[in-house]
């Protein structure tokens, strides 16, 4: 590695100076324009109007109540009617219109029937097993192997005894970490228990 070492502190143009930002006086008096400030000619702006649902077919789209409000530019369906959306906030219609209060309006304007699908939402921690209560073998405990040095005997013991998480797949991981072919095949020869057991 190379030696490097900062400069003096009286041969240094910049570290530990102080600098005066070129854009400090704009910024600070309210002169700066920002992206939002800039309104081209002709410009339009766009909305979009988004599934609420985290599992839904698009079942009916009707557009026509917004393509007849004055100013709206364009209508585009993104996700057609038979598109199965799989998570809340996806993007089904853009609307395009001359100011963005027209643009909301043509947003709200827009009609969508969704066929709502059953969904999975887990919002709770999954169930800690107890240390010494037999439990499906995670990635976690393979590491606790790992960092211990346990034999490999032990190891294949335990996975003989309590199995494996379905919900993980540890033995890629625990391969990288350098266990032995014994116990990648006892990995693989393991039953697969879901986490909830």
């Amino acid at each position: 590695m190379a030696d490097y070492k900062w400069p003096e502190a009286d041969k240094r143009s910049l570290i530990g100076k102080r600098i005066s930002r070129i854009d400090g006086p704009h910024k600070v008096s309210g002169r700066a324009k920002y992206s939002y400030d800039i309104k081209r000619e002709g410009m339009l702006y766009a909305k979009m109007v988004r599934c609420p649902h985290a599992h839904a077919k698009v079942a009916g789209i009707d557009t026509s109540t917004a393509e007849k409000i004055p100013g709206v530019k364009a209508v585009r369906i993104i996700q057609p009617v038979g598109t199965e959306i799989k998570w809340a906030g996806d993007d089904i219609v853009v609307v395009a219109a001359v100011d963005e209060p027209t643009a909301e309006d043509a947003v709200r304007a827009v009609k969508v029937q969704y066929e709502v699908l059953p969904h999975l939402v887990l919002d709770t921690e999954p169930p800690v097993a107890k240390v010494d209560e037999p439990h499906p073998l995670m990635m976690s405990d393979f590491r606790a192997f790992i960092a211990r040095k346990a034999p490999d005997s032990e190891i294949i013991a335990r996975i003989q005894k309590d199995g494996i998480s379905a919900d993980e797949n540890v033995r890629g991981p625990v391969k990288t970490a350098g266990a032995s072919e014994a116990v990648l095949e006892a990995i693989k020869n393991a039953r697969l228990i879901d986490a909830g057991y």
